[in-house]
Formats: structure tokens, C-alpha cells, sequence
């Protein structure tokens, strides 16, 4: 029986879900977002805001290949924008990114 071989994966961030304010920088655009979701899988960071208008939350944009620092006080994500590589068509390499997400409560908690 031969065995099967597994593809290694590279997984940047530990896996969460954190909410809280948004400041961004570097994207079509820098407003801070006061309800914000950030989801993190691997590489990969989702974001998510609360629509007063629709009463639901939707989806803003993707970072890939994306590295988190944390401090006392906030995380940051850096990565390229799925939103401006996709949509607008900048190139990867000039589309980074940063967010900094100031959670509700502390950030180790």
C-alpha cells in the first residue's frame, strides 16, 4: 500500500477571531472602522465591518500572505490587499497594507 504524501502547510497566525476598532493604512481607504471583525486563517486575514445602513455585517477585504505583531495595546496585520490587487489592479508587490485592530477588553485576554 503506498502512502500518501502530505503537502506542508505554512500557517503565519495562529487561528482567531477578534473585534474591535480599525485603523488602516495604506488602502483606497485610511477611515478607522468601529466595528470591526478580523478572522485569521493561516496566511489569510478577513475583514469584516458592521453596516448601520444594511444591519449586517459584510465583507471589506482579504490580506494574504499576511504577518501579525501583537502589543499591550492593539495587533497589527500586515499583507497584500486581495481588494486592491483584485479590484483596482495593483500589483502585489505594491499592494501592502496594514491594520491595526484595538480590541473591546484587553489583547490577551
Amino acid at each position: 500500500m503506498a502512502r500518501r504524501k502530505s503537502t506542508p502547510t505554512t500557517t503565519n497566525i495562529a487561528p482567531e477571531d477578534a473585534r474591535g476598532r480599525l485603523e488602516r493604512e495604506g488602502g483606497l481607504e485610511e477611515t478607522p472602522i468601529e466595528r470591526a471583525q478580523v478572522e485569521v486563517c493561516g496566511s489569510h486575514v478577513v475583514l469584516y465591518a458592521w453596516d448601520d445602513i444594511d444591519g449586517r455585517v459584510r465583507r471589506i477585504d482579504k490580506l494574504t500572505e499576511a504577518v501579525m505583531t501583537k502589543s499591550p495595546t492593539h495587533m497589527e496585520y500586515r499583507g497584500i490587499s486581495e481588494r486592491l490587487t483584485s479590484m483596482v489592479g495593483v500589483r502585489p508587490e505594491d499592494a501592502m497594507v496594514t491594520w491595526r485592530l484595538f480590541p473591546k477588553g484587553c489583547v490577551d485576554c
